[in-house]
C-alpha cells in the first residue's frame, strides 16, 4: 500500500493516531496499565477527544 511517505512515524505533515496518557505506560506495573487516564486523543493528525 506503500503509505509511509504519510504514515508511519510521528513528523511534521504525517498523519498520526495515538493517545497522551497520564503517565509513561513503560514506568507503570502491568496491572495498573488499565488504570490509566487518557489526557487527549489523536486521529489522522486532528485532536479528537481531550480530557477537561
Amino acid at each position: 500500500h506503500f503509505e509511509e511517505d504519510s504514515k508511519g512515524s510521528i513528523e511534521a505533515a504525517k498523519l498520526a493516531d495515538f493517545v497522551v496518557l497520564e503517565k509513561n505506560p513503560l514506568d507503570v506495573p502491568p496491572d495498573a496499565l488499565s488504570q490509566l487516564k487518557i489526557i487527549e486523543t489523536f486521529k489522522e493528525g486532528r485532536s479528537v477527544y481531550r480530557r477537561a
